[in-house]
């Protein structure tokens, strides 16, 4: 019982009652101490969410120790590691020399469940590309580009809380490079643009007025950065690491997801995606991460999930969501969830999904967007749509209510997630049908909210 007595006898608490998320931390600490069995303490710890430190004690870290996964202790005194309890297998530490990654179970975690328990938000494609008439832009835009009358976003949250959404999906950075948040590591930014407004600072703002939450999307391609190019392995890799820094460490309060998106030009091991995750969820544990296609096959090559199988895609092509079985293998790992824009999965949609020889619980949040929507090849398997404004969006039409609804439905019943894209105009302003569609959906749902405030 040494990992219990070197956590506890650190701690400073009082012998009172002491209590974290529902648990009982005396009783606990009676227990690791010798006043109890360990099997029966196994049992009341697995379903209670530690996250986090209490009086310096690494609760999560706790956790896992005590439900057989040896790991590094950090003592609340010291901050230092004892490594005389470690595995080859190790999971969760403290120090560089191994990294945090994601720990196989075929049951969500408790980030997972906090994540399936927000079932609905809002996509929001804001942006240089907003400016360009086009979705995709090659990075040698002026910064001049970006020049918006006028930015709401207070009211494009507001518009999310009373669709009944949970959660706001905003776009950081798009594939041409342009940060939507001061930033000081690159001059293709909105500090540097005619408008210049931190949009990251903004969001965070509306979200903690209303009370929803946060997440990003980041594309891990770069057209603008040289680095990309000239060092991608060591300066470029550097160059997001540091944006990470900026986007987690506090400044925007609570980001809960990063949706990660690219052009998949090199293979799965240049991406150091292992080295990504360990630094977001040393910022931010609770932070869920998310890697376009993200089920595929497992040869470190370059390439999407359906990589070679020409176009259309086949409906009956295998790592398209509507195929996916249980124990496919991961193609971009680690990834909290499961992401393959914009494709629905299938009723009851499998969960358990394999890496290097582990499984791995993994739920899928679905992107629709709320204009130009269309089905694609011989089946109803791929669901296309316009993500930026552009002169003729608003005669785009609309996606059906009805739809949506059932896809809602169906996708939350089986602990999956949909956000639903609306993209703001020049004036920083949401496309009033756009809005008159999303609320009727949420009529439908019946999760319809009046802000009163």
């Amino acid at each position: 019982m040494l990992f219990g007595v070197a956590v506890f006898q650190s701690s400073s608490a009082d012998d009172d009652s002491y209590k974290f998320n529902g648990m009982d931390l005396l009783h606990l600490k009676k227990y690791i101490l010798g006043s109890g069995g360990l099997s029966e303490l196994q049992k009341v710890l697995y379903d209670f969410n530690f996250d986090g430190k209490y009086n310096g004690m690494d609760l999560l870290l706790m956790k896992k120790i005590i439900l057989g996964i040896d790991v590094p202790i950090v003592t609340a005194t010291s901050g230092t590691e004892n490594t005389q309890t470690t595995t080859e297998n190790m999971q969760i530490t403290t120090k560089d020399d191994t990294m945090i990654t994601m720990i196989p179970s075929l049951l969500p975690n408790e980030y997972q469940k906090e994540q399936i328990a927000r079932k609905y938000g809002m996509f929001i494609h804001y942006g240089l590309n907003t400016f360009t008439e086009t979705e995709w832009t090659d990075g040698t835009l002026p910064v001049t580009t970006y020049n918006p009358t006028a930015i709401d976003v207070d009211s494009w949250v507001k518009t999310a809380y009373e669709a009944g959404m949970t959660y706001v999906l905003a776009l950081a950075k798009h594939h041409e490079g342009f940060c939507m948040w001061h930033t000081d590591t690159t001059n293709y930014s909105v500090k540097d643009s005619p408008k210049k407004d931190d949009v990251i600072k903004l969001y965070a703002d509306a979200c903690e007025k209303y009370g929803i939450k946060l997440a990003l999307y980041y594309s891990i391609w770069d057209r603008h950065e040289p680095t990309y190019k000239s060092d991608f392995s060591g300066k470029y890799i550097d160059y997001m690491l540091t944006h990470f820094t900026e986007l987690l460490d506090g400044r925007y309060g609570e980001i809960v997801e990063l949706w990660f998106d690219g052009a998949w030009d090199k293979p799965r091991s240049e991406w150091q995606f292992e080295r990504i995750y360990d630094h977001v969820k040393r910022l931010q544990p609770g932070c869920q991460i998310g890697i376009n296609h993200t089920i595929g096959k497992d040869d470190n090559k370059t390439g999407m999930a359906f990589e070679g199988s020409g176009w259309p895609i086949p409906a009956n092509h295998p790592y398209i969501p509507a195929n996916y079985v249980e124990n496919m293998s991961f193609r971009y790992y680690p990834s909290d969830f499961r992401l393959l824009d914009p494709f629905l999965p299938k009723k009851n949609d499998p969960k358990i999904y394999m890496f290097g020889g582990e499984r791995y619980y993994t739920p899928f949040e679905v992107t629709l967007c709320i204009r130009g929507t269309r089905a694609m090849g011989p089946s109803d398997h791929y669901f296309p749509g316009q993500w930026f404004y552009s002169n003729d969006y608003p005669s785009k039409t609309l996606i059906d209510k009805q739809y949506v609804a059932d896809t809602y439905r169906y996708l939350v019943a089986d602990d999956n997630l949909l956000v639903v894209n609306l993209p703001p105009d020049r004036n920083g302003k949401l496309i009033p049908g756009d809005v008159a569609r999303l609320f009727e959906i949420a009529d439908e749902l019946g999760i319809r909210k009046t802000w009163n405030n």
